[in-house]
């Protein structure tokens, strides 16, 4: 999840008075810097001179930000390539082998009890009083299953789910 500038500083300020928990609070604090420096960088900092943590957040965040906002990633990536000054070269290099290496996955509709580890929700999961179980790009687990089983079973849920799964 993003967050905004004053909601990094104060969770890099309370990490940091954490012993030995600097460098996770610099990471934090610098996560939104533009690996060119602009807009007016936090302290001024830019390219390799922001810690390699928080260039490596800024690149994960933002591509996950446009994939949980309903972008296909291929069009994610696409966006990120046009903007790349942002971003650390080879930490977003690094990013584009290996989504291009993720092998293709097919969306299908499974019936809540047929729910496998195999899968990856492909829509947020809300009960029918619109309470929200699971979120969109999660992926099933035990415990989610279980879950999710529970809830069906109860009628507080529908019985077919969008998933994702290798194809």
């Amino acid at each position: 999840m993003r967050q905004d500038a004053a909601t990094q500083r104060l969770s890099a300020d309370l990490i940091g008075k954490i012993p030995r928990m600097e460098m996770i609070a610099a990471n934090i604090r610098y996560q939104a810097n533009n690996y060119d420096g602009s807009p007016p960088a936090l302290d001024g900092l830019k390219g390799d001179q922001i810690p390699v943590g928080a260039r490596l957040l800024k690149v994960i965040l933002d591509f996950h930000h446009f994939e949980t906002s309903g972008m296909e990633a291929s069009i994610a990536l696409a966006k990120m390539q046009n903007h790349a000054h942002i971003y650390d070269p080879a930490i977003l290099a690094a990013l584009l082998g290996n989504i291009d290496a993720t092998p293709e996955q097919q969306l299908k509709e499974v019936r809540v009890p047929s729910l496998t580890e195999e899968m990856t929700l492909a829509q947020d999961i809300y009960t029918h009083s619109g309470m929200l179980l699971a979120r969109k790009g999660q992926p099933i687990s035990d415990s989610l299953c279980e879950r999710l089983i529970n809830f069906y079973r109860n009628g507080n849920i529908n019985e077919t789910i969008n998933v994702t799964m290798q194809a």
